[in-house]
């Protein structure tokens, strides 16, 4: 493939510079080796259909206030974010397999979670790309300048 601009990766940086490309009016392409965006960013649903958790992220999870760039992208995107809950046990996964509800603290208080999940604003930023500017399931083993 030949073009002017090429982007490696479909994560949450490469989506946001096609995106502000696309806005440009400059051609580009992107290329991504997983069959998905998002990068390390994958919300998935939870629950069966009649008792829908909503997704959970599986990948980074919080913002936080102060993000600035963050912050404008969301608002951009009309996306919206609610405050970490934070009251009670905090429950987890350790390292051996070992589910853990007896901790009195939650290390994430004052965060910030999307509503829809991480995944909500990658796909945001994906869906701003003309359908062929994304190339998904494409490695790139070799780039030449010319």
């Amino acid at each position: 493939m030949q073009t002017e601009v090429f982007i490696a990766g479909a994560g949450i940086a490469g989506l946001s510079l096609a995106a502000s490309l696309h806005k440009r009016g400059i051609d580009y392409c992107l290329g991504e080796a997983r069959d998905r965006t998002g990068g390390r960013i994958l919300s998935v649903e939870s629950g069966d259909a009649g008792n829908a958790l909503g997704p959970t992220d599986l990948g980074p999870s919080w913002v936080w206030p102060g993000q600035a760039r963050i912050a404008a992208l969301l608002n951009e995107l009309e996306i919206g974010v609610f405050e970490q809950y934070s009251d009670g046990l905090l429950v987890y996964e350790d390292e051996l397999g070992q589910v853990r509800r007896d901790l009195d603290y939650s290390s994430m208080a004052g965060s910030l979670r999307i509503d829809g999940g991480m995944g909500r604003l990658t796909d945001a930023l994906a869906a701003m790309s003309p359908g062929d500017a994304i190339r998904l399931s494409h490695r790139v083993c070799a780039i030449h300048e010319n």
